[in-house]
């Protein structure tokens, strides 16, 4: 009886414990909180943003086109 009952509160105090670890590895991280603070680039910049974001995409939608070219004047 005692043994199951010791086992008991291992089980309860090991599961507790495990419950707040992640809470506190959250609360004690070094890094800043908040919307936009986790992103590869900065979004302070407005513009420099706006030109990032046009060369990404406008990259992506031109390549087709570009590949297509080549291929036609290598004929």
């Amino acid at each position: 009886m005692y043994k199951e009952l010791a086992l008991i509160k291992a089980v309860h105090f090991r599961g507790r414990s495990m419950r707040q670890f992640p809470t506190s590895m959250v609360s004690r991280s070094p890094y800043e909180e908040g919307p936009g603070k986790n992103l590869l680039y900065s979004m302070e910049n407005k513009s420099w943003l706006l030109i990032m974001m046009a060369r990404f995409f406008g990259s992506g939608l031109a390549s087709p086109f570009f590949i297509v070219r080549r291929q036609l004047l290598k004929i």
